[in-house]
């Protein structure tokens, strides 16, 4: 009896120092740490999330020395997964080392690019859950899916699952590219400020000159500043035109293809519900502008002889040189689609809300919108038409509108193999990014639930340019991550807006073109 007393005596000195491995249905670590499977099925590929359950005092360490490890054990159908883990944090062992860990809520992401509609995947994680004093037994989880598996949720939840979305309502929105201080300025003022209400209110001649001046603004968006070379190079580069009235006339028609085009999106967008901007998600598109920018390429190192001169040279009623300049003109403006701003979503859903009411005049606002981005253009044309005589000079002009050119033509070619068989489709966390995202909505909303939280929504595509620009710099600001901290993150991937259930989605929540932000809270 003496020597087992001082066994427990002995035990109880030790037990500080020393780790205690636990089952998992022991609760003195707090709840069972558990690793919870999503999965989403892109156009051309198949994501598995991996999230940590576990008591928010819990982590996982990240090293294989201390039992994590992935393995995939089957991947038939597919090409070797891209595997991104979340990034990681660290903390001070009582022996001084520096451990390296997962905390809860963090999720690993596994993208497995398809090759044939007949796949299957197989996968397990092991790993060791701890708190401060104690450590779970080392637990291995699987996932297996198959395309014959039966159903595969895009972002998983749908508008058809009243039981999770009637517990919410939406208390902001917003949309376009927007600054650190722009982006703390909505998420302060959400609830007071709605950018779709843009118009509400005002006199039809105040919204004429907002949408005017909103569409010359436009020209300022990334997708339209850097087309300015190759709009320059149509309507005036190597050249001497022979009258200002000419080159305002080319000008003028350039103008009027982009307004035309820009004013036609808009009006669909209003007129079906649909995504504004998104003809830039299908490859044949970006293939098809990407081989006009190469031949356009061509010609301004004389390699194919297309005479732009003639463009601005011949006489003022040329309708073949007129049409060619009308039909950049409109192809630019498809181009500039690709770039959402607040003003093209409050025209939109201001154009579809007069219609709603039977008032069909709303849907000028589109083409007027498209006006407003093609004043610059006959005053440009004018302008350019006083250029001095041809030279050397101008052989120079064009061979850098000629690199500029190419360089559009390679990034839609690749943008082209990105939507063919893209290889990193989905925004990945990295050891740099401040924000951490959800992209399983159906159990953030579950989990906004549970812990009474707001959720916001960026709903996100890769062929969205201004999507891609707020992920390298507005959401990689301390202060935007702090000020998202307070709510669930999701990052709705909506790249295929044509699979049924992400346009369901869109749908429900009005999403007109992209990002477009949402703000989710329950309701009381």
């Amino acid at each position: 009896m003496k020597s087992i007393i001082t066994f427990l005596l002995f035990g109880s000195l030790l037990y500080p120092q020393i780790p205690v491995l636990l089952p998992g249905t022991d609760k003195s670590v707090g709840e069972n740490p558990d690793i919870e499977f999503s999965l989403t099925n892109g156009k051309n590929n198949i994501i598995v999330h991996a999230r940590f359950v576990m008591n928010s005092k819990m982590h996982v360490y990240s090293s294989e020395k201390k039992f994590f490890k992935i393995e995939i054990l089957e991947n038939s159908g597919t090409s070797e997964p891209v595997i991104k883990l979340p990034s990681v944090k660290t903390l001070k062992e009582a022996d001084g080392s520096i451990t390296e860990f997962f905390s809860a809520g963090q999720v690993m992401v596994f993208d497995f690019p398809l090759i044939s509609a007949d796949w299957k995947i197989t996968g397990k994680i092991r790993f060791q859950a701890c708190d401060d004093s104690a450590c779970f037994a080392p637990m291995e989880k699987q996932f297996q899916y198959s395309s014959e598996a039966g159903k595969i949720m895009i972002n998983s939840a749908k508008p058809d699952k009243p039981e999770l979305f009637t517990a919410y309502k939406i208390a902001g929105r917003a949309s376009g590219y927007k600054n650190t201080a722009a982006f703390s300025a909505f998420i302060d003022n959400y609830r007071e400020k709605n950018e779709d209400n843009m118009f509400s209110g005002k006199s039809v001649f105040l919204i004429i000159l907002l949408v005017l001046a909103g569409g010359f603004a436009l020209n300022l968006t990334p997708c339209v500043l850097p087309l300015i070379p190759i709009t320059l190079s149509i309507i005036g580069a190597g050249n001497r035109a022979s009258s200002r009235r000419q080159g305002f006339l080319t000008g003028g028609v350039y103008g009027a293809g982009m307004a035309i085009s820009y004013g036609l999106l808009g009006a669909l967008a209003a007129a079906s519900g649909g995504t504004f901007g998104a003809i830039n998600s299908s490859w044949v598109f970006t293939a098809f502008i990407s081989l006009i920018f190469i031949v356009l390429g061509l010609s301004m190192f004389d390699i194919i002889q297309i005479d732009l001169t003639r463009f601005r040279s011949g006489k003022p009623g040329k309708t073949g040189s007129l049409f060619s300049v009308f039909f950049m003109g409109a192809i630019s403006a498809l181009l500039a689609g690709a770039c959402v701003a607040p003003v093209i979503i409050s025209v939109i859903v201001y154009a579809a809300s007069e219609m709603a009411n039977g008032n069909y005049s709303g849907l000028l606002l589109p083409f007027l919108l498209g006006i407003g981005m093609a004043l610059p253009w006959p005053l440009a044309g004018a302008g350019l038409s006083f250029l001095p005589s041809p030279g050397d000079w101008m052989t120079k002009v064009k061979y850098v509108f000629g690199i500029f050119i190419f360089a559009f033509a390679l990034y839609y070619a690749r943008e082209t193999w990105m939507l063919i068989k893209p290889a990193v489709p989905l925004p990945r966390s990295s050891e740099n990014e401040l924000i951490e995202w959800e992209y399983d909505l159906d159990s953030a909303l579950i989990k906004a639930r549970k812990e009474n939280k707001p959720i916001f929504i960026d709903f996100w595509a890769d062929w969205c340019k201004n999507c891609l620009a707020m992920d390298a710099s507005t959401f990689r600001s301390p202060a935007v991550a702090d000020k998202l901290s307070s709510f669930i993150r999701v990052k709705f991937i909506a790249t295929d807006i044509n699979a049924p259930e992400i346009k369901k989605t869109l749908e429900h929540f009005n999403v007109a073109g992209l990002p477009t932000y949402i703000i989710l809270e329950i309701e009381k």
